[in-house]
């Protein structure tokens, strides 16, 4: 069994991030290599650990693993309706041989 594991943050400073413009259904995508390759495609968990959103509007996020490889993924930020978010952090776990 292998484990790897580390921390991410983001936020209205980086390039692509629109997430504290958002009208609709916004996408933010920050990716992730591990530090060694697993032998098989790993299981990845991320976590929410703090978060910067403005209070006038409902909160409304959800953070995701995708594409996952062998040798690392896409940790996957998204809000919709008029949430505005402005910074995100959190962990991820991957875990597999």
């Amino acid at each position: 069994m292998k484990i790897q594991s580390g921390d991410f943050h983001a936020n209205a400073n980086y390039d692509g991030w629109e997430l504290h413009k958002c009208t609709n259904t916004c996408y933010y995508k920050f990716p992730k290599q591990f530090d060694t390759e697993f032998n098989s495609l790993p299981t990845v968990l991320v976590s929410l650990q703090a978060f910067d959103i403005e209070g006038n509007h409902i909160t409304r996020v959800a953070i995701f693993p995708e594409n996952i490889t062998n040798s690392g993924f896409n940790i996957v930020y998204k809000n919709w309706g008029d949430s505005k978010i402005w910074m995100l952090a959190g962990n991820w776990l991957a875990y597999g041989v």
